[in-house]
Protein backbone atom coordinates (compact mmCIF):
# COMPACT_ATOMS: atom_id res chain seq x y z
CA UNK A 1 0.00 0.00 0.00
CA UNK A 2 1.41 3.45 -0.93
CA UNK A 3 2.40 5.89 1.79
CA UNK A 4 -0.56 8.31 2.28
CA UNK A 5 1.83 11.16 3.19
CA UNK A 6 4.81 10.85 0.84
CA UNK A 7 7.58 13.34 1.43
CA UNK A 8 8.80 15.79 -1.19
CA UNK A 9 11.97 13.76 -1.72
CA UNK A 10 9.84 11.13 -3.45
CA UNK A 11 8.95 13.69 -6.11
CA UNK A 12 12.20 15.61 -6.59
CA UNK A 13 14.67 14.61 -9.27
CA UNK A 14 12.11 12.83 -11.42
CA UNK A 15 11.43 15.54 -14.01
CA UNK A 16 8.15 16.67 -12.48
CA UNK A 17 6.63 20.11 -13.02
CA UNK A 18 5.25 22.09 -10.05
CA UNK A 19 2.72 24.92 -10.48
CA UNK A 20 2.72 27.44 -7.61
CA UNK A 21 0.90 30.61 -6.70
CA UNK A 22 2.69 33.77 -5.58
CA UNK A 23 2.57 32.83 -1.89
CA UNK A 24 5.16 30.08 -2.40
CA UNK A 25 6.93 31.02 -5.62
CA UNK A 26 10.18 32.94 -5.95
CA UNK A 27 13.15 32.99 -8.30
CA UNK A 28 15.29 31.40 -5.60
CA UNK A 29 12.76 28.59 -5.04
CA UNK A 30 12.64 27.95 -8.79
CA UNK A 31 16.45 27.76 -8.95
CA UNK A 32 16.59 25.32 -6.04
CA UNK A 33 13.93 23.06 -7.53
CA UNK A 34 15.48 23.23 -10.99
CA UNK A 35 18.77 22.02 -9.51
CA UNK A 36 16.78 19.03 -8.23
CA UNK A 37 15.42 18.38 -11.76
CA UNK A 38 11.98 19.75 -10.87
CA UNK A 39 10.52 22.46 -13.10
CA UNK A 40 8.26 25.27 -11.88
CA UNK A 41 5.72 27.71 -13.24
CA UNK A 42 3.72 30.25 -11.31
CA UNK A 43 2.77 33.77 -10.45
CA UNK A 44 5.28 35.98 -8.67
CA UNK A 45 4.80 38.71 -6.08
CA UNK A 46 6.20 41.99 -7.31
CA UNK A 47 7.90 42.76 -3.97
CA UNK A 48 9.49 39.29 -3.52
CA UNK A 49 13.17 39.44 -2.53
CA UNK A 50 15.49 38.56 -5.42
CA UNK A 51 13.22 39.68 -8.26
CA UNK A 52 15.04 41.44 -11.13
CA UNK A 53 14.64 45.21 -10.85
CA UNK A 54 14.14 45.51 -14.62
CA UNK A 55 11.02 43.39 -14.27
CA UNK A 56 9.55 44.77 -11.05
CA UNK A 57 10.14 48.45 -11.76
CA UNK A 58 8.90 48.40 -15.38
CA UNK A 59 6.03 50.79 -16.12
CA UNK A 60 4.10 48.96 -18.79
CA UNK A 61 0.94 49.67 -20.70
CA UNK A 62 -1.69 47.05 -21.41
CA UNK A 63 -0.30 44.57 -23.93
CA UNK A 64 3.36 45.31 -23.17
CA UNK A 65 5.64 42.67 -21.67
CA UNK A 66 9.15 42.51 -20.20
CA UNK A 67 11.17 39.50 -19.10
CA UNK A 68 14.61 38.64 -17.79
CA UNK A 69 16.52 35.39 -17.64
CA UNK A 70 19.01 34.08 -15.09
CA UNK A 71 20.39 30.83 -16.41
CA UNK A 72 17.37 28.63 -17.04
CA UNK A 73 15.00 30.67 -14.81
CA UNK A 74 12.77 33.29 -16.46
CA UNK A 75 10.89 36.13 -14.77
CA UNK A 76 8.36 38.23 -16.62
CA UNK A 77 5.63 40.80 -16.09
CA UNK A 78 2.94 42.01 -18.41
CA UNK A 79 1.02 45.30 -18.60
CA UNK A 80 -1.45 44.09 -15.99
CA UNK A 81 1.39 43.67 -13.42
CA UNK A 82 1.08 39.90 -13.26
CA UNK A 83 4.51 38.45 -12.62
CA UNK A 84 5.48 34.95 -13.69
CA UNK A 85 8.47 32.74 -13.10
CA UNK A 86 9.34 29.59 -15.06
CA UNK A 87 12.23 27.20 -14.67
Amino acid sequence: MPDPNPSAKNYLGKGRHVVMDNYYNSLNMSKILLNKKTHTTGTLRKNRKGNPKAVTSAKLKKGEHVWRRNGRVYASINGRTIGMVCA
